[in-house]
Order: structure tokens, then sequence, then C-alpha cells
């Protein structure tokens, strides 16, 4: 039986944006490992180095693998359900949306060894998007660029001036308890969560702020997942597949419905704003708007601030490397300069009176 959220929990005065951050699990996609028979022994250590990634064997990328032999009689009916498997000449990785989105089209297809190679299930620009918002930025606006460079930068200096104007207009709902005892809504004085209704009290410390972002995904951007995952949401997005996108992105790496060519309007942009920042009404996760992106993010080891987002792996082992050679300069530097120490002593020596 199905209950209005609004009628039950009106109490809620966390922001959608927040809520869905702390609250939100992330809906799996179902990552198929369709192959030609048994596979090859190296294709089974890719396996199952996919499978252990997985929230089944309790890692954060939110799919669940299935192996699938073609030739095996048994998966024909799912074969009936998905044509392109019959088609399958070398193994291959085939990505569907989770059921909550109710797309039976593929997400993405590709070789599966081009694939693991290259690491095509990770999204660098995801990666970006979901990096931002661990920092305390409230909704990340992706841009998935057109040919069109002209119309690509009038809708870049729209975006920035229309989230500019929203950042400076939009507050946060009032009662919101933060992680330092702060109160939105004018209070600062402290407060004890006990003095606070428990559904308005974050759980983390991450930074509770309206502000926005603009990330361009441009054309020298591969992205083959995520351009193909974008693009085959629904009819709308795969009929106007070379026109720019223009993509919300809040919580857990979860976003709002494309605005794609001529759809990408400032009361559009704003309108979504407006809903990402006020209360969340509907605490019921089904029952709101958004689908669930691709991710492989231990989302709560940051917001339990047990990981901090930072600098990337290479620019540690970049920052590193400086120091060492900084380090390795001021011992040669020390060293020399103990050297000349007996130099400069007889030096002073010679020129006593």
């Amino acid at each position: 039986m199905s209950v209005a959220c609004t009628d039950l929990l009106q109490a809620c005065s966390v922001p959608v944006f927040r809520y869905a951050l702390e609250r939100w699990d992330r809906d799996e996609y179902r990552l198929l490992i369709a192959t030609k028979g048994k596979p090859s022994q190296k294709e089974k250590l890719w396996i199952d180095d996919i499978i252990s990634k997985s929230f089944l064997m309790e890692g954060y990328s939110n799919f669940r693998v299935n192996h699938v032999d073609i030739l095996n009689e048994s998966n024909a009916e799912l074969l009936e359900h998905l044509p392109s498997l019959k088609k399958v000449e070398r193994s291959s990785l085939v990505l569907l949306y989770p059921r909550s989105i109710h797309q039976k089209k593929i997400a993405w297809q590709s070789d599966l060894a081009e694939s693991y190679a290259e690491g095509l299930l990770h999204s660098r620009i995801i990666e970006k998007v979901n990096h931002k918002i661990l920092t305390g930025i409230s909704t990340v606006w992706l841009l998935v660029e057109s040919k069109d460079s002209k119309k690509n930068q009038e809708i870049i200096e729209m975006v920035n001036r229309i989230i500019s104007e929203l950042k400076n207009e939009m507050k946060l709902p009032a009662g919101v308890m933060e992680a330092s005892g702060k109160v939105t809504g004018g209070s600062s004085k402290h407060q004890e969560p006990l003095d606070v209704d428990p559904e308005n009290v974050l759980n983390s410390g991450i930074p509770l702020t309206i502000d926005f972002s603009l990330v361009r995904m441009t054309e020298e951007d591969r992205e083959p997942m995520l351009r193909s995952m974008l693009k085959n949401l629904n009819e709308e997005t795969e009929s106007m597949k070379d026109e720019p996108m223009l993509i919300p992105f809040f919580g857990r790496g979860r976003f709002l419905s494309p605005m794609v060519g001529d759809m990408i309007k400032p009361e559009f942009i704003k309108s979504a704003s407006e809903y990402l920042t006020e209360a969340c009404s509907c605490q019921v996760k089904a029952q709101n708007p958004g689908y669930d992106s691709l991710s492989h993010l231990d989302w709560i080891s940051y917001l339990e601030g047990t990981k901090l987002i930072g600098a990337s792996s290479q620019e540690i082992k970049e920052e590193d490397e400086l120091v060492q050679s900084e380090i390795k300069g001021m011992y040669l530097f020390i060293l020399i300069g103990c050297g000349m120490i007996p130099f400069l002593l007889v030096y002073l020596f010679r020129r006593k009176p």
C-alpha cells in the first residue's frame, strides 16, 4: 500500500542533497560478463577481480556481477530478452541499468579485455563529480558538451551566471543540526542532539552549504561507459545524441533527468536547484526523482571521516618524489658545506694577525 511521504514525514528539515548523501545508498547496476563457452584462465582472473569489487563481495562498486555463457542452454531466456548477446564473439561486459530505472535497454557494452586493461568501468568524470560532493558542494552540474563549441560556451556562461546567483539567493532550511552542534536558521548556540528531531541531525562532518559547481565533459574526454549510460537512459536522451546535456549530480552520485539541447534553460536549472536545496519532505528514496550513477567509492568511510578527500595517488606520488628530491638536495648541500669547513678554518687561521 503506497502512502504519501508528505503526510508522514513532515518534520524533516534536511535538504534533499544532504539527505541523499547521508541516508540513500546506491542502487545496483547489473553487470553481465558474456563469454562464448568457458572463459580463459586470464579472463577468469579478470572476472574474479571485477566480482571482488561488487557490493555482494563487500566492495564499493554498485553493481552485481553475473557470468553468462551464451552457449549454455540455461541462458536461452536471457538471450531472448537481450538479443545482442547472441552476437558476442569475444568475451564482453554488458552493463544493465538498476531495476529501479525500468529501462530494459543496455546501458553500455564493451570488449572484456579492452575494458579491463583500460579501466573503462571507472569514470574519471564521475570520480571528479563525487569528490566535489564530498567537499561540501551541494549540487555538481555536469555539462556533456556537443561538437558545437559556440553553443557549449553559451551554456557554460549561462550556467555559471545562474549558479552564482542561486548560491547567493538560496538559504538552507531551518532546524538542521550540524555535527558541530550549530543549528541552521540563524541559531549559533550549541545544542545537544536530544534537543532536535533526530531526523534533522546530520551524521557527517562534511560542510553543510549551498554551493554549486560546473564540471565539463569535453569531446576530448573519452568516457565511453558514462556517455553510453547517459544517452541510453531514456527516449529523449537517446534521440538527441548530438546535443549538449546538462545533469545535476548530488548525494552519492545520484542525478536528476538530463536537460538536453534547447531544454537547458535558466528556469529548469533554478527549478532543479530549488528541489535539491529544499527540505526533504519525502525520505523514501524510490518516491523521489533521480537515478544512481555507477561509482567505485567507499562513501561510508568518507562520510564518517575515516577517509578524507585530497590529492590523487598520482599527485601524492609526485609530491613524495618532489619532497625526496628536495631532501636529497638539502643533504647534498649540508655535505658540501661540511666538506668546506676545514678549508674555511684554514683560511680564517691564516688571515689571523
